[in-house]
C-alpha cells in the first residue's frame, strides 16, 4: 500500500507520494502530509518542491567529470569527428586531471580559472574561451555555483 497525499495546486488536481506501508508508517506518512499542507498554505507545490530538493541533491553529488562528459556526448554530435577527438583530447589532458575527480560543489571559480590559465598559457586561447563557455554552461544548469561572471573570460592578443 502506498500512502498519498492528494491536493489541488494552480487549480490542477496533484497527487504526493508519501512512501509505502510497512517503510513508512502512518505517523510518518501524516506528519508528511502535515508538511505539504505546510508548503501549500505558503503557495508552494509539494511536487516541485520535492523534485527541486533532489535535483539539488544530485548536483551537490555530481562530479565534473559527469558534468563534463554530458555536456560533451550533447554537443558531440554536432562536430566533426577531427575537431571532436581534439576536444575530447583537451578536456582529457587540460581539465581532467586537476578537475575531474572534484564535485561540482567543491570547484570555486579560481580553480575554472587556472586551468583556464594554463590553456591559454600553452598558446590555445580559443580553447580557452571554450572551456570558459564549459564552466558557464554548468552554471546556468544549476549543477554548477561558480558564477560565470566571476572569471575573466582569456582575451587572445589577435582580437
Amino acid at each position: 500500500m502506498l500512502w498519498r497525499f492528494a491536493y489541488r495546486f494552480d487549480e490542477r488536481q496533484k497527487v504526493l507520494a508519501l512512501g509505502a506501508y510497512p517503510d513508512v508508517s502512518l505517523r510518518q506518512a501524516r506528519r508528511a502530509a502535515d508538511d505539504a499542507r505546510d508548503l501549500l498554505e505558503d503557495g508552494r507545490d509539494p511536487c516541485a518542491e520535492r523534485k527541486s530538493a533532489k535535483a539539488k541533491m544530485l548536483a551537490a553529488d555530481s562530479k565534473f567529470r559527469v558534468v563534463a562528459d554530458e555536456w560533451f556526448a550533447a554537443r558531440k554530435i554536432k562536430w566533426v569527428e577531427t575537431y571532436s577527438d581534439r576536444l575530447r583530447s583537451r578536456l582529457d589532458n587540460d581539465l581532467m586531471p586537476d578537475l575531474g575527480g572534484r564535485l561540482l560543489a567543491a570547484i570555486a571559480p579560481v580553480d575554472i580559472l587556472a586551468c583556464i590559465r594554463k590553456v591559454e598559457g600553452r598558446g590555445a586561447p580559443e580553447m580557452a574561451r571554450r572551456f570558459f563557455q564549459l564552466a558557464a554552461a554548468c552554471s546556468d544548469t544549476g549543477a554548477q555555483p561558480v558564477d560565470a561572471r566571476a572569471i575573466r573570460l582569456p582575451v587572445s592578443p589577435g582580437r
